[in-house]
């Protein structure tokens, strides 16, 4: 199945039934706006990933800013607590 693959004998194989049915009613015609629009979403699924992991790294970074300064709140109350 490799070696065919590198040989250029295999086929593509699309898992998107709505799109291959789409085109086949239109007669596989891609106008230049469908070509736009198909291109704006390949580059979008792409960027995707990027978008999710830099959420994620904001999120992590903000609850370990809450978390030291909760542990700044503890320290300075302990400090009060230990002048009184």
């Amino acid at each position: 199945m490799i070696d065919d693959a590198l040989a250029g004998k295999g086929s593509i194989a699309s898992e998107n039934k709505a799109v291959e049915a789409l085109e086949q009613e239109t007669g596989n015609k891609s106008s230049f706006g469908r070509s736009i629009y198909k291109n704006f979403m390949n580059g979008v699924s792409h960027m995707l990933p990027f978008v999710v992991a830099g959420g994620v790294l904001i999120a992590i970074s903000l609850l370990f800013r809450a978390f030291i300064l909760l542990i700044q709140i503890m320290r300075n109350t302990t400090r009060r607590q230990q002048r009184c």
